[in-house]
C-alpha cells in the first residue's frame, strides 16, 4: 500500500506558485471562448434545415391532395 500511494504522490501535481503560464504574453480569456475543439463536421445546418423543411411541406401537400381526391 505504501508503494502505491507513493506512486499516485508522484503523479499528482503540486501546485508550487511558481507555474509558468504556457503563453506569457497573453492575458487570460473567458475558459468557453474561442478554444473549440474542430469536430471535422463542416455540414451546413441551415440547409439541411431547409432541406427537411421543403420535405415537410411536399408530403403534407401529397397527403393532402391524395385525401381530396
Amino acid at each position: 500500500v505504501a508503494q502505491l500511494n507513493a506512486a499516485i504522490d508522484g503523479l499528482t501535481a503540486k501546485d508550487e506558485g511558481n507555474a509558468q503560464p504556457s503563453n506569457p504574453g497573453s492575458t487570460p480569456t473567458d475558459p468557453g471562448e474561442g478554444n473549440v475543439p474542430q469536430t471535422g463536421d463542416t455540414a451546413n445546418v441551415t440547409l439541411w434545415i431547409a432541406l427537411a423543411g421543403m420535405c415537410a411541406v411536399v408530403l403534407v401537400g401529397a397527403s393532402s391532395k391524395r385525401r381530396n381526391s
